[in-house]
């Protein structure tokens, strides 16, 4: 391990835990204890390998704080005169942000100047997105970095607009779900209506499908939902036992599905050939009752599979594996063409399965005897 350690210091190769193959990681670990103790043992300093810098100390903050004030920036973050890490740290040592800026010697209020005007530019520029995109949605504008920032200003999006008075926006639109209804608006004849619009649109009306006030509301004003179906003048059987987006011109008996019935859908579906026959693909695609129906009628969905004669689905083949010497092979051969074997000039699915068999592409390199540091230089310049 200490050799290792000292043939890439001989090399300039980087020592951070990041850079170096994670076998001699965990060697380091069993042997040592850890890999910063591997590196002490080596005769090496780790705080200047290691790529996260050590906690800030007081000095430290306050000569930041002053620096930033110079550059004539003001709040916290990208733009301001300290960075939201820095501002952190503040806090942890002094207790407060404004107490490490009176500690620096400076003023807060004129640093921190931008909480107080902050409320009016975001509000100025809320109603200029509202104006330049008046249909956006909340899903849309949950996105937004603006959205962000009103969170974090006032907790949630809709205190802000609230605060500010501003209604009707974002949109909340979406064109396969009735918009949500003010309290007291559903009465027993708009339950049918809204029961036969869908009808006419072709959407779904089993009780799982349909949206969850509809159903409340047939619930409360019809007392249940296949009454309210039926007062629709529909076949709730039909609805409840059918699949929803599927073809629905089949015979039942009163009572749901008749068993030879259940043969014919699953072979006509077999015929169709856009699903595969079984019980996991039937459920996703709508076909609960007909699964259903199977166990109620042949004890298992298998059962009534193998008594309509279809034969059981081919399972998915297993995706395509490459194993750890074919990909050091692919890595040699290409070497010996003098071809560059940088990860973007190897093909895809070889770095794909070197970064899944060894953790990372420059690992599979070390595992093939070639340097990453010189495979990425040779591959910058045959670009």
């Amino acid at each position: 391990m200490l050799t290792e350690i000292a043939a890439r210091v001989g090399t300039k190769r980087a020592l951070n835990v990041t850079a170096v193959p994670q076998a001699m990681v965990h060697a380091a670990r069993r042997e040592f204890g850890g890999w910063p103790n591997a590196i002490e043992a080596a005769g090496l300093d780790y705080s200047a390998i290691r790529l996260t810098r050590a906690n800030w100390t007081k000095p430290e903050l306050v000569a930041m704080i002053r620096a930033g004030a110079k550059s004539g920036r003001i709040g916290v973050g990208p733009r301001g005169f300290i960075s939201q890490k820095q501002a952190t740290a503040a806090h942890r040592h002094f207790g407060s942000l404004r107490a490490a800026i009176a500690a620096a010697g400076l003023d807060a209020d004129r640093l921190l100047r931008w909480k107080r005007r902050r409320v009016s530019e975001l509000r100025e520029k809320v109603e200029q997105l509202a104006r330049a995109r008046p249909t956006m949605t909340p899903t849309e504008f949950h996105y937004h970095p603006l959205a962000r920032a009103l969170r974090e200003r006032f907790g949630s999006v809709r205190a802000a607009l609230q605060l500010w008075n501003v209604r009707q926006w974002p949109v909340a639109v979406n064109p396969t779900v009735e918009p949500r209804a003010a309290r007291g608006f559903w009465t027993a004849n708009r339950v049918l209506e809204a029961i036969r619009e869908r009808h006419r649109r072709g959407e779904p009306l089993s009780s799982k499908q349909a949206p969850e006030r509809l159903t409340t509301a047939a619930k409360t004003y019809l007392g249940s939902w296949r009454a309210a179906i039926e007062r629709a003048g529909l076949d709730y059987d039909e609805i409840r036992i059918g699949p929803a987006h599927g073809p629905t011109v089949i015979a039942k008996t009163g009572h749901g599905w008749k068993r030879t019935y259940v043969l014919q859908e699953l072979r006509r579906l077999q015929r169709e050939g856009r699903i595969r026959i079984t019980s996991s693909s039937l459920n996703a695609s709508g076909y609960t009752g007909l699964v259903t129906a199977c166990l109620k009628h042949f004890g298992s969905f298998v059962r009534a599979r193998r008594v309509a004669r279809i034969p059981e689905p081919r399972k998915p083949s297993p995706p395509f594996k490459v194993a750890r010497m074919d990909i050091i092979l692919a890595i040699t051969a290409r070497v010996r063409d003098k071809l560059p074997v940088n990860a973007g000039a190897m093909p895809a699915v070889i770095v794909r399965a070197g970064q899944r068999e060894f953790g990372r592409w420059d690992d599979a390199l070390s595992a093939a005897g070639i340097d990453a540091t010189i495979a990425r230089r040779l591959g910058a310049k045959g670009r």
